[in-house]
Parts: structure tokens; C-alpha cells; sequence
């Protein structure tokens, strides 16, 4: 049996990096989506300002465009998304925005 290599990724091995982390949180925090629908960010320059706006919750970690138009992911860090906080700070910028999909697909950050 080989032994599994060293690799790049800070001493861990190859072996590591293919096992899914474990659910305890010893692997990374865990992160999950929701989709909201922007209105006006059909643009990058205005998806991109009204990415701003949310950043200023610190559970939030990404926000991206999902397919064309106004339809954007909240990748954020924690169990459940604050969509009343975030909906509101997005109306006082200027945005109206709703919930597309069921929030709190889980993704493991590995």
C-alpha cells in the first residue's frame, strides 16, 4: 500500500483532501446559499454595489450573479440567512429585493 503524498495544500495529503471534512466544525466553518432577486443588478457594476451593501453583515462571505439577469446567491457563513436584515438594507440603497428558493443549502468549506 503507498503512502499518500504531501501536497501544497498546508502539509495535508491527498488522502485528506478527498475525505469530506467532518460535520463536528474542525474542518472549516460551514457555509450555505440562498438566492434573492435584486431588482437593477441586471448590470455587473450595479450587482457589484449592491454586493457592498451586504457586506457589511459579517456573516455574509460571497454574493454572485446566478444566470442572467437579476437573480443573485448569498453565500454566507452560519445556519440561517438574517433575509429580513438583508432585504432591508438592499431597499435602502435603492434595491428591491425577495427570496427566490428555500435558504440554507449547506456547503462545507473543505
Amino acid at each position: 500500500m503507498s503512502q499518500p503524498r504531501e501536497s501544497a495544500h498546508h502539509g495535508r495529503t491527498e488522502s485528506d483532501l478527498a475525505r469530506p471534512a467532518d460535520s463536528s466544525g474542525a474542518g472549516g466553518p460551514v457555509l450555505s446559499a440562498c438566492e434573492l432577486r435584486i431588482t437593477g443588478v441586471d448590470r455587473d457594476a450595479a450587482l457589484a454595489a449592491a454586493r457592498w451593501e451586504l457586506f457589511v453583515f459579517a456573516d455574509v462571505r460571497h454574493v454572485c450573479r446566478v444566470g442572467v439577469g437579476d437573480r443573485a446567491a448569498i453565500i454566507y457563513e452560519g445556519a440561517e440567512p438574517d433575509l429580513e436584515a438583508w432585504i432591508e438594507a438592499l431597499a435602502e440603497a435603492g434595491y428591491g429585493a425577495e427570496p427566490l428558493a428555500e435558504a440554507g443549502r449547506s456547503l462545507k468549506v473543505v
